[in-house]
């Protein structure tokens, strides 16, 4: 069932979730992406406060070899930075909170109905903006802004459907923006 892979996947990486524990996934920005030319220590003092939080465990997923390197120095036991490749869509799926710095998995995870918070420091791209509006994205400003991570509630089973209910909803969405947009002259 599908509960149960999520466990599976969860469980792969060490991760106990007793009655309380949040989980966060959380992805490094894209720093060698022409679009992203700039710092933001934001992404790193977000880390440094869920690390140190009771009842929170954090699965960092960096884009390249040397910011495992470093982020793995960070943690002190509630912060996990895997070694090799996992299943993100997974983890996104059983997460409590998914913290990006823009890009693709943060933009999924909104569209999949996680809370999800975008640190990144550019200019939104019109998606962004968009999934703003919806309430699906929040930019966060201040590392203080990511607590408390409440505990998301567990669907059980039913995930799966709502997932594809919600992903039908959302490809009806599109087609109509597409449609609206090619009236527009």
């Amino acid at each position: 069932s599908y509960g149960v892979w999520l466990g599976e996947v969860v469980c792969g990486l060490g991760l106990e979730r007793p009655d309380g524990t949040r989980l966060v996934i959380a992805r490094t920005a894209p720093s060698r992406a022409a679009y992203h030319r700039f710092q933001n220590t934001l992404f790193l003092d977000v880390l440094e406060l869920l690390e140190a939080e009771d009842g929170v465990h954090c699965v960092v997923l960096p884009r390249h070899r040397d910011e495992r390197e470093g982020l793995t120095a960070i943690g002190g036991g509630r912060l996990i930075v895997p070694q090799a490749a996992v299943d993100s869509r997974s983890l996104m799926a059983a997460a409590d909170l998914v913290v990006g710095a823009g890009g693709t998995m943060t933009r999924e995870a909104a569209l999949l109905g996680i809370p999800t918070l975008t640190l990144f420091g550019g200019r939104p791209a019109a998606v962004d903006r968009w999934l703003e509006q919806q309430g699906l994205l929040r930019r966060l400003e201040r590392a203080e802004d990511v607590l408390p991570v409440a505990r998301r509630p567990d669907d059980g089973d039913g995930g799966l459907a709502r997932l594809r209910a919600k992903g039908e909803r959302l490809r009806a969405q599109l087609v109509e923006a597409v449609v609206q947009t090619a009236r527009t002259p």
